[in-house]
C-alpha cells in the first residue's frame, strides 16, 4: 500500500486483500483470563472486532492448532484439549482497514486525478 504508483495488478491485490479482511473479522466475541489464561467466548456485550491468527485457506475460516497436533474449527474446543499460552486472536489489521485504507483510498485519489 505503500508503493508510490503501483500498477493495476498490485492495485487488484489489495483491493482484494481489504476486502477479504473486512470479510473474515471475528466479533460478537469476548476475552476473558481465568487463572491468568486468556479465553475467547461468544458474547453479545463483546464489541471488538479482532482476526484469528490462522485461517482455512479454502474457506477462510478460522483455525486454532493445538498443541496435539490437532487442528480445530473452534477456539472453545481447542482450548479445552490443550494448555494455552498463545494468543490465537488479534486486533492489528484493524489499522490497516482504519488508517492504511483511508491512504491508500486517498493516494488512488490524487494518483486519478493527475
Amino acid at each position: 500500500m505503500s508503493v508510490t504508483n503501483p500498477a493495476p495488478d498490485v492495485v487488484a491485490s489489495i483491493e482484494s486483500g481489504l476486502k477479504w479482511l473486512d470479510a473474515v473479522k471475528v466479533s460478537g466475541e469476548t476475552k476473558t483470563n481465568d487463572d491468568g489464561k486468556k479465553y475467547f467466548a461468544a458474547s453479545t456485550a463483546g464489541s471488538e472486532i479482532r482476526w484469528a491468527r490462522f485461517y482455512n485457506l479454502t474457506n477462510s475460516k478460522p483455525v486454532f492448532p493445538g498443541r496435539d497436533g490437532i487442528t480445530y474449527d473452534r477456539f472453545e474446543a481447542m482450548a479445552a484439549k490443550n494448555k494455552l499460552g498463545y494468543d490465537y486472536f488479534s486486533s492489528q489489521p484493524g489499522s490497516i482497514l482504519k488508517n492504511g485504507q483511508k491512504k491508500w483510498r486517498k493516494m488512488l485519489a490524487e494518483r486519478s486525478k493527475k
